[in-house]
């Protein structure tokens, strides 16, 4: 009863204990670290396959503004995509009643990459930066460099508190509303403890908007991935410490992958379903908000997912925490290397795959 009281202090008034983060730069337990980061939460890797587009994150409540970076390793050339200045106001993709988003607040987090039916590759950002949005923005890859440019927005409903998306190819996307922003607190009490059923999965096109899909509610939603033939959605309910696989099509949830808190995810080359997931209590992860320098060192798994029959194995463990690398969010798989991001630190890790 008092771990449930003590925790319950903790989302409420938004305490901690304190952390000692990871401040050195060291490989480790098969992990390079490269830390010239800033929260690299979420990942995906570029159609050419030479380099990762990376989104630094600035916290839910969307205080600190964050960015767009490129990064190329292995030579690790790392460059600012967006915002760089000015935003033209094309809205050609989105919403028509949107503009474009303030680049002094922009604040991204989960990030999706998907070519279009006209060929034009399309990337979605949600962005929590003095509005809750996904932005659409259309990546260009021409002679060996990349540039982001903005295509258009959508502006949430009211209540909107995202977290990560995934894009269709006929230009709409589907986004994790992890719980109502005024309740939060109390919200996420009530899907850590009890399991509530605080959050869903919004659709949106064009033509109807956002509307709440059919048998997506769950505790805390956070990443999300597709099928390829668009029919499944495989969403990761954090506080539900699962990942479950949604039949579009009949609105239902048909099976689930047991796992602590999973959080992003990618696919591999071999069709798996890549899944950061936190082994540790939650009082450790919440020791790490506001971490000024270094890294969290929290403890986590990188699972696979057969996604035909949701069965899992580990790919990855730091089961003892931290050095080189803890509390991972996302990881990606890029030319035969596994590479990890974090909410909450100051790197990228990257682990040589058999």
């Amino acid at each position: 009863m008092n771990r449930l009281w003590l925790l319950g202090c903790c989302f409420l008034l938004g305490c901690g204990e304190s952390v000692s983060p990871i401040l050195g730069c060291e490989p480790g337990s098969n992990l390079q670290p490269d830390c010239r980061f800033n929260n690299p939460e979420d990942m995906v890797p570029l159609p050419s396959a030479s380099g990762l587009l990376v989104s630094q994150f600035g916290g839910m409540d969307g205080a600190e503004p964050g960015n767009l970076v490129l990064y190329r390793p292995p030579a690790g050339a790392i460059e600012v995509l967006f915002p760089t200045g000015t935003v033209p106001d094309d809205r050609s993709w989105g919403a028509a009643d949107c503009p474009p988003p303030d680049v002094a607040a922009f604040s991204p987090h989960g990030i999706d990459l998907e070519q279009r039916r006209d060929g034009r590759w399309m990337l979605l950002v949600v962005n929590h930066g003095r509005r809750e949005s996904v932005e659409f923005l259309e990546l260009v890859e021409t002679d060996g460099a990349a540039s982001l440019r903005w295509r258009g927005c959508a502006a949430g409903p009211d209540q909107a508190f995202f977290n990560d998306v995934v894009a269709r190819r006929d230009g709409g996307f589907w986004v994790t509303q992890m719980m109502p922003r005024d309740s939060q607190r109390l919200d996420m009490l009530r899907a850590a403890l009890f399991g509530s059923e605080v959050g869903f999965v919004y659709g949106w096109d064009a033509d109807s908007g956002f509307r709440e899909l059919p048998g997506s509610r769950g505790p805390f939603p956070n990443g999300i991935e597709k099928s390829a033939k668009e029919d499944f959605l495989f969403i990761n309910m954090y506080f539900g410490s699962e990942v479950r696989k949604l039949d579009l099509a009949q609105g239902r949830v048909v099976a689930a992958a047991k796992m602590p808190n999973p959080d992003n995810s990618s696919w591999s080359s071999s069709g798996e379903l890549l899944v950061a997931s936190h082994t540790d209590g939650l009082q450790d992860q919440l020791a790490c908000q506001g971490l000024e320098a270094g890294s969290c060192g929290f403890t986590f798994a990188v699972m696979a997912v057969n996604p035909a029959d949701m069965s899992s194995r580990v790919v990855y463990e730091n089961s003892a925490g931290g050095p080189p690398m803890g509390g991972a969010t996302i990881a990606v798989e890029l030319s035969g290397q596994l590479y990890l991001g974090t909410h909450a630190g100051d790197r990228i890790g990257r682990i040589s795959l058999p």
